[in-house]
């Protein structure tokens, strides 16, 4: 279902008071909402508060986005400010990724999410002897979008491991007390995570809520998951009108040369260094991202896309992490080695940055699918701000309902029974209704026409938008 449907509708259902709903239901259930099931409850909290002052929900959701982007550009200009490299090249490295660029203009969790993660990274790099305060930016996270279990892990592990390994005294303690320090290090950093996540569970039980987890299973597709995951970091490497294998080579070459670049110089900076610990603290972010998504991939949604919005996160430590890199060769460089390295960096921001901005018009231009006049401008969305008004609905695309008109609706089921479409009829037969179909559903849905003419329904609108289906013949 689409992610900003479940997020604005189950934001504009709290702000009404009806708790945490989302606009749609099952074709037989009673109810034409339902309880907020698949996504976690930070984004529709967040955008509950601008709703209930008087916004509508795309509004606040472009409002969300706004802070978001703000809070993402100075966490992420403080953390290389803090390495050594000036603040303003965050803003300049970010419009460079067009995972980070895209992500700022979509009514998603992703927003809110990168901001988390850059918050997370920055408070690791620069408090790493104070994992309670990372550890609670990472549950903020995890309330945000299940994949923030991954910050909370980093936050786990980078605290053990700082405790452990990295602190200044660590050579001269004993490795008991050392690995005692470790294990609570990573244990207060998911202390928060343990509290929230089991008052969030505690809280969904009691409402009715399915929060929990899909149980393991071995999915078959995480080889293909890699391989397309692969190419969108591909993409990000190199962002240049070049082949495939001609991407893969200057994608490979690129990563080897910050490599070679930046581990000399790195190596002479003590374990405190500022640059060194940000680098630090993005390998261990990096690492518990890609095992996190990879499992979840591999054991419980076959469906997940390697693609810039999953893939979001590690692009943005990654990114940092090449910035702390490069600070201390950067400084150890000669002039020539300097210009040459300055012309790359710019050649590279540049081709990122069109990128970006061609992604976004393209977005713009699109007006995000169900924002744009082919839904918003269609004779069915017309009928159903004018003589559809009242009638309760079965639909191919409860979201497009929602875009369109701000109400609730049924899916239609993916197939029909003999005894289903008795029971459909008689639901049909009992109120004002109507059958609405869209020309592009976002689940499969029995065929509305066949259903329609099997259940005797008259057409009221005809399109190639879409067509509506009454129970009697308009006269």
């Amino acid at each position: 279902m689409p992610d900003s449907m479940s997020y604005l509708g189950a934001a504009t259902a709290v702000a009404a008071g009806h708790g945490l709903r989302i606009p749609m239901a099952d074709w037989d259930d009673a109810d034409s909402t339902a309880a907020l099931e698949h996504y976690p409850p930070g984004v529709p909290l967040l955008l509950a508060g601008p709703i209930a002052l008087g916004a509508d929900a795309p509004a606040a959701a472009r409002l969300l986005d706004a802070a978001s982007a703000m809070a993402l550009v100075v966490a992420a200009g403080a953390a290389i400010a803090d390495a050594g490299a000036p603040a303003w090249l965050a803003l300049v490295l970010l419009l460079a990724l067009r995972g980070i660029t895209t992500a700022q203009v979509t009514a998603l969790s992703e927003p809110p999410f990168l901001a988390l993660t850059a918050l997370t990274l920055l408070l690791m790099a620069r408090h790493p002897e104070r994992p309670l305060r990372y550890g609670t930016a990472a549950l903020a996270a995890a309330m945000v979008r299940y994949a923030g279990g991954a910050l909370v892990l980093a936050a786990g592990a980078w605290a053990a491991l700082h405790a452990g390994v990295l602190a200044e005294d660590a050579p001269r303690t004993a490795p008991r007390t050392r690995l005692l320090r470790a294990v609570r290090a990573g244990v207060l950093a998911g202390l928060p995570a343990l509290v929230g996540e089991a008052l969030w569970l505690s809280w969904a039980a009691r409402h009715g809520l399915d929060a929990v987890r899909r149980p393991p299973h071995w999915t078959g597709t995480l080889g293909a998951g890699l391989v397309e995951g692969g190419l969108t970091l591909t993409e990000h490497l190199a962002p240049v009108g070049l082949g495939m294998p001609w991407r893969l080579a200057a994608a490979a070459g690129a990563a080897v040369l910050v490599a070679a670049l930046a581990w000399p110089a790195l190596r002479r900076r003590p374990a405190g260094d500022p640059a060194r610990r940000l680098l630090l603290a993005s390998g261990v972010l990096v690492g518990c991202y890609a095992t996190f998504v990879a499992y979840a991939k591999a054991f419980t949604w076959d469906d997940i896309p390697f693609d810039d919005r999953i893939l979001g996160p590690m692009l943005l430590a990654a990114g940092l992490a090449a910035v702390a890199a490069l600070v201390p060769a950067w400084g150890e460089a000669s002039p020539p080695a300097r210009r040459a390295g300055a012309a790359a960096a710019l050649l590279w921001l540049a081709a990122g940055a069109w990128q970006s901005v061609a992604a976004v018009r393209a977005l713009y231009d699109e007006r995000w699918d169900y924002l744009g006049p082919r839904y918003l401008a269609s004779p069915v969305a017309d009928w159903l701000r004018g003589p559809g008004r009242g009638v309760t609905l079965w639909t191919t695309d409860p979201a497009a309902v929602f875009f369109t008109t701000g109400r609730p609706s049924r899916l239609l089921p993916d197939s029909i029974l003999a005894g289903d479409s008795l029971a459909l009829a008689h639901a049909i037969a009992s109120r004002p209704t109507a059958i609405v179909a869209w020309k592009d559903g976002f689940l499969p849905t029995v065929a509305p026409d066949s259903l329609a003419r099997a259940l005797g329904l008259c057409p009221a609108i005809e399109a190639e938008a879409g067509g509506v289906w009454l129970p009697r013949c308009p006269r």
